[in-house]
């Protein structure tokens, strides 16, 4: 019968988690170098600036600014996030379930948020497939909206998964201590 990861012992979660978060940092340092061209004056924060563009006239410049190098940086960025998405969710999830097996009070939370994090990876590939459609084809509504509602709703989730696990982390070593 299969192990429930709830069932998981909190050091088999820790070192999942740790093997998750090694490939979350090995894929993100690889998008970095990757994506030199992406930033300037119209996308300051690189492709998460295209990430929460909003409307297809702004996706237009940015794409223009960017030139066929960018846009050649852009979509093997976005191939390279949908192997991210593979790192971070489980990584994130994982570390919330650690965090919940260690602080009981909150489990229920918890483990909600770490099921949630799969919810956050769903919008992670919506914002993707939004913006390959501005990449590959003449920018348009709907797809700036939906990627910027995507990366919204992505980016809210996530943000809570990773403060619950530093919140976890710091009272863990604060009980150690």
């Amino acid at each position: 019968m299969p192990t429930s990861p709830h069932s998981l012992h909190p050091r088999t979660l820790w070192k999942l988690f740790l093997g998750f978060l090694t490939a979350t940092v090995l894929i993100s340092a690889g998008m970095w170098a990757t994506s030199g061209s992406l930033t300037n004056d119209l996308a300051p924060r690189g492709i998460v600036s295209f990430e929460f563009v909003g409307d297809s006239e702004a996706a237009a410049a940015m794409l223009d600014s960017w030139g066929e190098r960018g846009r050649i940086e852009a979509a093997f960025n976005l191939g390279l996030d949908f192997l991210f998405i593979l790192a971070w969710v489980p990584a994130v999830a994982i570390g919330c379930l650690w965090v919940a097996q260690r602080f009981g009070r909150f489990v229920i939370a918890l483990r909600a948020l770490a099921t949630l994090q799969i919810v956050a990876g769903v919008f992670d590939m919506i914002e993707n497939v939004a913006l390959l459609n501005l990449l590959l084809t003449a920018p348009s509504e709907p797809w700036p909206q939906i990627a910027w509602w995507a990366a919204l709703l992505k980016f809210s989730i996530l943000t809570l998964g990773v403060v619950a696990i530093a919140a976890g982390a710091v009272v863990a070593g604060a009980k150690r201590a």
